[in-house]
């Protein structure tokens, strides 16, 4: 009968876990948890701000291409600047998040061809600024550090 039932030693070692030790794994995993819990909410906000901030830099950075696309002629002034009638605005090539603010030194000539003059911005986020420069002619947004 011994090759049908397992005898009792086979049993109780194949059985799983004791209870003391689910609940250390247990202790460990809150312990875990209880550190990286509460900067999970800083770290989503972070990875949102990262994005943001990079979709609009790319966006910047297509400008040139938006201008031959389209076949246009703009001068890209800062993003709270008055346009005059017919005057293309940020608004019009960007999607800026709401609360941030694009300050560009002097305005920045796009051409149909997709030359740009090149020149200086600074992207406003809340607390945070980041410069740029646009070398011309293809005035793709490099970083000021």
């Amino acid at each position: 009968m011994s090759g049908i039932c397992p005898n009792q030693a086979e049993i109780r070692s194949s059985q799983g876990f004791t209870l003391l030790e689910l609940l250390v794994v247990l202790a460990i995993i809150g312990m875990v948890a209880a550190v990286a819990g509460p900067r999970l909410p800083s770290v989503y906000d972070s990875i949102s701000f990262a994005m943001k901030r990079e979709t609009l830099e790319q966006g910047i950075s297509a400008l040139p291409y938006v201008a031959y696309k389209r076949g246009i002629e703009f001068d890209l002034k800062s993003s709270d600047a008055e346009a005059i009638d017919g005057e293309i605005t940020f608004a019009d090539l960007l999607d800026v998040p709401e609360g941030w603010r694009i300050d560009v030194d002097q305005p920045i000539r796009y051409m149909p061809s997709g030359y740009c003059s090149g020149g200086a911005l600074t992207i406003h986020a809340g607390r945070v600024d980041v410069s740029y420069d646009l070398a011309a002619p293809r005035c793709v947004a490099e970083q000021v550090k």
